[in-house]
């Protein structure tokens, strides 16, 4: 969406970057590709920028709040750019970047609601204020609520915490309500998602797959294997450190996996233990770098890397095509070969294979067992795309998400660089109006994102976020 172009090019393909070795989440540095709002800058629009993702280092002059996926600061006072937007905004004191912690899902609702009237009250004045050319605001409430209760609320639960969640939709509704009755003039409204929401039924485990059918091999010990990451229960090894490691049995690994109330308690009890038994607990075992030609890095993801390091060109080739082959068989999902999708020049950070399903929340492993019949709400990949304004009379053909960026740089009356994938959707435009008129190209340029480095620290933050919504 910000950059006009496919993960094949851009690299950032989920939430954590995997160098072959090691993980650790993507950074706002990590996108080298000039996004549609820089070009809006360079040529004279003014934007505000609220949770744009990974919009931290700044790449314009202002007006920016940051998104809890590129920094890794608990408090907004440490999120905005300039600081001085609080004397513009007031109410952004009040708004919170990620509802952090809480005593079960009623305070966690109530957060989120606090955090939603708020962003209203931002949102309101930002559009009041007028200074601006674009406004991009991130709406995130609809997301987190939908992770932990979409099944009861579509079937009707009468709970407080359900009630909380409906009034927290109803704010929402009023933001969008306020914004939609405020397109005036030449004014244009684009409303979308990136993916859409479900409850599913059924499992599907990459890694045990991929165990069962000989492609990978798991250790006894986390030392030089792929558990750089905090998942749940799975920490590094460190040979000076004198803590005993203790691997809790395969059974109670998957009844803890398989239960997010009990993932969460065991988040939340886990270091306390460690502590007073001076013992790390590690659930499952490790995956074996060593041994192992293939595996999944993220939760929930639905990729999968082969070993580089272990493969030759030739052997990856003819192990991903089995690989293909294999789970094509089984008729569940769909496979999805990366250099198919993107090309043969992709990233190094993207992974070879994609798996997508309708029916099956696809997850990473290892958990003991290749499928399960567990109730789950998570992403489905279809969103929503609302086009609003005087520039707009049909709608668009087909739209992918990559198509907004260059549509919003030509409506805006700026060039778009030549390498954008997406397509301005020329279709959906009015024909008689100014945003009509012939599309103008220019060569590209890399943006000019100061390098970033996070402290181990601020990494963490961003991966406990992370995986309180069940990503890693």
């Amino acid at each position: 969406m910000q950059t006009g172009k496919d993960v094949g090019k851009h690299g950032v393909a989920g939430f954590l970057r995997f160098d072959g070795t090691t993980t650790r989440p993507y950074r706002g540095s990590d996108i080298k590709d000039k996004t549609f709002y820089e070009i809006l800058s360079e040529h004279g629009k003014k934007c505000f920028l609220l949770s744009m993702p990974y919009s931290n280092p700044t790449r314009i002059p202002g007006d920016v709040v940051y998104d809890w996926l590129s920094v890794g600061k608990a408090h907004v006072h440490d999120c905005v750019y300039p600081s001085t937007l609080f004397e513009s905004y007031p109410e952004l004191k009040d708004y919170q970047i990620f509802p952090e912690g809480g005593k079960g899902i009623h305070d966690y609702m109530q957060k989120i609601k606090k955090s939603s009237e708020a962003l209203n009250e931002i949102i309101k004045h930002v559009i009041d204020s007028k200074r601006y050319d674009y406004n991009f605001f991130l709406i995130r409430a609809t997301d987190w609520i939908q992770h932990s209760l979409l099944r009861q609320i579509m079937e009707g639960d009468k709970s407080a915490k359900v009630r909380i969640a409906r009034e927290t939709f109803s704010i929402i509704d009023n933001i969008v309500n306020y914004v939609a009755q405020n397109v005036k003039g030449n004014d244009t409204l684009i409303i979308m998602s990136d993916h859409g929401f479900t409850t599913y039924k059924h499992r599907f485990y990459i890694n045990d797959w991929l165990k069962e059918n000989g492609y990978l091999t798991t250790s006894n010990k986390t030392i030089d294997s792929l558990e750089k990451t905090r998942y749940p229960f799975l920490f590094d090894d460190d040979p000076n450190n004198s803590q005993h490691t203790s691997y809790v049995p395969g059974i109670i690994s998957k009844i803890v996996r398989e239960h997010h109330s009990l993932m969460r308690a065991a988040g939340l009890i886990s270091g306390k233990l460690e502590h007073m038994m001076n013992t790390r607990f590690v659930l499952s075992q490790p995956i074996d770098l060593g041994k192992s030609m293939a595996f999944a890095v993220e939760e929930s993801a639905g990729a999968i890397y082969l070993n580089k390091n272990l493969l030759s060109k030739d052997q990856a080739t003819d192990l991903k095509k089995e690989i293909i082959s294999k789970l094509s068989s089984m008729n569940i999902m769909k496979i999805h070969d990366t250099e198919a999708l993107y090309g043969s020049s992709v990233a190094s950070s993207v992974p070879d294979i994609f798996l997508t399903s309708s029916k099956y929340w696809i997850r990473r492993g290892l958990v003991g067992t290749v499928f399960s019949d567990k109730y789950q709400d998570h992403h489905r990949r279809e969103g929503i795309l609302i086009l609003s304004g005087d520039a707009f009379e049909k709608p668009p053909i087909n739209p992918q998400i990559m198509d907004l960026a260059p549509t919003i740089l030509h409506i805006s009356g700026c060039p778009i660089p030549s390498d954008m994938d997406g397509r301005v959707l020329y279709e959906s435009l009015n024909s008689s109006g100014q945003a009509s008129r012939p599309i103008k190209y220019t060569e590209s340029s890399a943006s000019h994102v100061r390098e970033e480095i996070l402290s181990d620290a601020e990494q963490l933050v961003i991966e406990e976020r992370l995986k309180s919504l069940g990503y890693i």
